[in-house]
């Protein structure tokens, strides 16, 4: 349990976890609130300034403001009972110098958090296109940057994974805004970036899609037709994605290489996945094999290289897929039996007819291994050095780059306790 608060009224009015509720997750809050201090986002500057983070809005700019905060429930307190300022991962206000409230809060697969409410500001800073007018004047396909309502309109904005930058920015809804009556009070993000806004507004020309259910194209389509005071009627909008606006969806990911692209049966080797477009990866389902989660999966700050944890699988070949929220990119995976210890060390498949290979062996205890390989004259061709744990093992080579031909190896095992074992030269087969 925690408390959100400052030095006058605020309420949280959404909330959404992301990593799909799956530990470990984040907690996102919204609302709105009316502290000029003491509220978390300004509160930041009673740290020291090394400790202050930087994020989107320090200070209450209107008579209310939205905001976001992100916390992680994982951090461990330092001692029980204690506040964790580590559990906060930021807290932000938006806003302008009006009255601005949120009342919906939804993230997509980056952690970008999307608020949607309602607003009597006019100067809200925009991270937007212009409207494109519809064939009929009445088709909104870009973000609005204008508040065109005579009071109040519903908006949406979106705040950064690290509470930094303002990505999107809309104004939603027409005149007339009759106060506490144009609002937006649902909002959902679906996995290509598309924006569901639901509420309700009192304006009769509402901006709208031709061929929807109501248009206005005609007297029965017309919304808040009956002129009644007071009246509104609920909508649903979709807005294209943040593409469009200005944080770009980020490029499909692509796999250049798999090490190693063979691993046991029982799982649990760690691979190195190498590529680009790694970002934008939403959780356990992000990195899977044939039907399975990865047991555990990192990716570096450059999203080029993730490093995962096999699960078990039955013996054979399986896609190996990577998921973000821009596509998906596959490469093949090889489980294969685990030997008994005690046997020969041997190469497979043999002879090696694609572009890999693996080394099957076993460690009487932990150290390093040196394979050397060498074509029939006696020229090193290749050469691996992995550093293993006990047990059955494999190292893998690429053939591919490897000549048609007879090859020879010696395997070294070199043990961490300083004794050392080296096999007999073999000989394997290349065939392209």
């Amino acid at each position: 349990m925690t408390y959100i608060n400052g030095n006058s009224d605020q309420e949280a009015t959404a909330i959404a976890l992301n990593n799909g509720g799956a530990t470990p997750y984040h907690v996102f809050a919204a609302g709105w609130t009316k502290s000029p201090t003491g509220f978390p986002s300004t509160a930041y500057f009673n740290l020291p300034v090394a400790l202050r983070p930087t994020v989107y809005q320090k200070t209450l700019v209107g008579a209310d403001d939205p905001f976001i905060v992100r916390l992680n429930p994982n951090e461990p307190n330092p001692a029980p009972g204690s506040d964790n300022p580590l559990e906060m991962q930021y807290a932000t206000h938006l806003g302008a110098t009006g009255a601005d409230r949120a009342y919906a809060l939804a993230l997509d697969g980056m952690d970008d958090a999307y608020i949607a409410g309602w607003t009597v500001s006019s100067d809200w800073t925009l991270a937007a296109d212009p409207v494109t007018p519809g064939a009929n004047g009445i088709n909104v396909t870009g973000a609005t940057t204008q508040n065109t309502s005579t009071d109040q309109d519903a908006f949406v904005a979106a705040i950064g994974p690290t509470g930094q930058f303002q990505p999107f920015f809309t104004y939603l809804g027409a005149t007339p805004g009759t106060n506490g009556l144009q609002t937006a009070s649902g909002i959902v993000i679906d996995s290509a970036h598309n924006i569901y806004v639901a509420g309700y507004t009192p304006s009769a020309i509402f901006p709208l899609v031709t061929g929807s259910l109501m248009d206005g194209s005609t007297p029965p389509k017309q919304i808040n037709g009956t002129g009644t005071a007071g009246a509104t009627d609920g909508f649903v909008t979709k807005i294209a994605p943040v593409l469009s606006f200005g944080l770009p969806v980020p490029p499909a990911c692509a796999i250049t290489r798999l090490n190693p692209s063979s691993g046991f049966a029982v799982g649990g080797a760690t691979i190195t996945i190498t590529g680009s477009g790694f970002s934008g990866l939403f959780g356990p389902a992000s990195v899977t094999f044939d039907v399975s989660n990865a047991a555990s999966y990192t990716v570096n700050a450059s999203s080029t290289v993730i490093t995962a944890v096999t699960p078990a699988h039955a013996v054979g070949s399986v896609p190996l897929r990577v998921t973000t929220i821009a596509g998906s990119c596959t490469a093949t995976y090889n489980y294969v039996i685990a030997s008994v210890c005690g046997g020969e060390d041997f190469l497979f498949p043999s002879p090696a007819t694609g572009d890999a290979a693996h080394f099957e062996y076993c460690m009487a205890r932990p150290g390093k291994v040196k394979i050397r390989v060498y074509n029939i004259i006696g020229d090193l061709a290749a050469k691996i050095e992995d550093v293993k744990g006990i047990g059955a093992q494999l190292s893998s080579i690429n053939t591919g780059r490897l000549a048609p031909g007879v090859y020879l190896y010696k395997l070294e095992k070199n043990y961490d306790n300083g004794t050392s074992s080296t096999s007999g030269v073999k000989k394997f087969v290349v065939k392209h």
